[in-house]
């Protein structure tokens, strides 16, 4: 596809980083961890059931996630739970363009999560 660059252009500018992938990941279930049950503790003071459960939800599944315990499962039902959040939230009072862009940065670090693994320092096991 980039043929037209020299060589020495496509190579990787750190290749002994490379043996290091874990670490992306782990530092990514470290942020979404420490976010969502910081989140979780602030929403469950809500007067709204649902937002409750919401909230609930969101602290189990970071703690699994900071563990590193199921980690795919768990970032697909917090990618869910913030999704849910998302659509709750909006349905209570109007969010505003920071709060959408927070959230969908959620997701998408769950989203990573599920398809790049728990990393280095889990219980999982690496395949």
């Amino acid at each position: 596809m980039f043929d037209f660059l020299p060589e020495t252009l496509r190579l990787s500018l750190f290749p002994e980083l490379l043996s290091w992938w874990g670490l992306a990941p782990f530092f990514f279930r470290l942020v979404i961890a420490f976010v969502s049950v910081k989140e979780g503790l602030a929403i469950r003071r809500s007067p709204h059931r649902l937002l409750k459960i919401v909230a609930y939800g969101e602290i189990i599944t970071a703690i699994f996630i900071l563990l590193g315990f199921q980690t795919q499962l768990s970032a697909l039902v917090l990618a869910f739970l913030s999704f849910s959040f998302l659509l709750l939230q909006k349905q209570i009072r109007p969010l505003t363009p920071a709060e959408k862009h927070y959230r969908l940065l959620h997701i998408s670090i769950c989203l990573s999560l599920l398809f790049l693994g728990p990393g280095f320092w889990s219980i999982d096991l690496q395949l």
